[in-house]
């Protein structure tokens, strides 16, 4: 008897480990976990949003001078539906390095789902910079470059802007975090998050 309510206790012990399985771990901004730097996490906190630890160049967003349907959102959550219409809809070569190319062909730590980042996914890790920014330093990554970024949210009133964010605190300090639209054709930073 002994025997078999031993048994059953540790049957019980390894269901109950097995079944909590991420639930234990408590996620926070900052952590380096899923391939980057965790910039938003959900109410579960369970399931969010990182971005790579380096970037990945200076480029054009591409598309200039077409009318792209969709890529228009901007809200968390949006970018990745914004990385695919861009792709569906503009004649970029596999290997061309235009923005969401460079997303989407990035295989950094392991993982191929990387995208653009949406306006506020990008302002969110604006918000969070100087975590990331530490995190990626101590995992042999690079902190964000005093430049702009491009976000996957074209700009709704004309077909020839997409928004972008100033991640420059020296040269402009009093306009560190603006968003504002600048030319498809223009050249900025791109940096990939990916879900999980």
């Amino acid at each position: 008897m002994k025997k078999l309510l031993l048994t059953l206790f540790c049957l019980t012990m390894i269901f109950i480990s097995c079944n909590s399985g991420n639930n234990n771990k408590n996620l926070t901004i900052g952590d380096f976990s899923q391939g980057g730097v965790i910039f938003w996490l959900d109410n579960t906190g369970q399931h969010g949003l990182v971005c790579d630890i380096t970037d990945l160049g200076v480029t054009e967003w591409g598309c200039f001078g077409t009318s792209v349907s969709g890529a228009d959102g901007t809200v968390i959550g949006t970018g990745y539906q914004n990385t695919l219409d861009i792709l569906s809809q503009c004649s970029l070569s596999p290997h061309s390095n235009l923005s969401v190319n460079l997303c989407v062909n990035n295989t950094a730590q392991g993982y191929s789902d990387w995208f653009l980042p949406s306006k506020d996914e990008l302002n969110q890790m604006y918000l969070n910079r100087v975590i990331i920014n530490t995190t990626a330093e101590s995992n042999e990554g690079v902190p964000f470059a005093d430049l702009f970024y491009w976000s996957s949210s074209k700009y709704e009133w004309n077909l020839t802007n997409a928004w972008v964010q100033n991640f420059n605190q020296a040269l402009y300090p009093n306009a560190a975090g603006w968003q504002h639209d600048v030319k498809k054709k223009s050249h900025y930073s791109v940096r990939a998050i990916r879900a999980f």
